[in-house]
């Protein structure tokens, strides 16, 4: 037959009388935290028969965003002291980021991106985060993911290069 038409419900009530479904075109803000019933009513759209099933919607909450993190500032200490690119280790602030989360810290995974669309689709990360070659005034990136979920959040931090005085005698 024809496919079915489908609609989601809060209650069981609802589904069962067709009454006020959700609206699918809009994401939906669950209404329990973490774990909610719903409800599907199907209709074969040739015999109006219907049936109704209920589903459980889970939430699993996002790790907490990287908020008030450091900037890194050092001092441009290589070859080329005047240029504002060094090497810096970027994950002075994993211990911050953990910290933030309300799970031990084996039960996430911190990555440093140098965009945010990188870091939001979790692709190309930052291969050598402890030997970074970093420019001056550059935003990093940081996704935090929770291992078991795959849920994540991210934030972002500057990394200054100071450029010290060129002496001359």
């Amino acid at each position: 037959g024809a496919p079915y038409i489908l609609t989601f419900h809060e209650t069981l009530t609802d589904a069962q009388q067709g009454n006020t479904p959700i609206d699918t075109s809009v994401l939906y803000n669950n209404i329990n935290p973490f774990v909610q019933i719903l409800y599907v009513r199907a209709v074969d759209p040739l015999t109006g028969c219907w049936s109704v099933i209920p589903i459980e919607l889970n939430v699993n909450p996002s790790p907490i965003a990287p908020v008030d993190l450091d900037d890194i500032v050092v001092c441009d200490d290589d070859n080329n002291t005047q240029d504002a690119i060094t090497s810096i280790d970027l994950t002075v602030n994993t211990a911050s980021i953990l910290a933030q989360q309300p799970l031990a810290a084996s039960n996430y995974t911190v990555e440093y991106y140098t965009s945010q669309t990188a870091a939001q689709d979790g692709i190309a990360p930052i291969i050598n985060v402890t030997n970074y070659t970093a420019m001056n005034n550059q935003t990093i990136w940081v996704r935090v993911e929770d291992n078991t979920t795959g849920c994540f959040n991210i934030g972002s931090f500057d990394v200054i290069i100071n450029i010290p005085l060129l002496l001359t005698t």
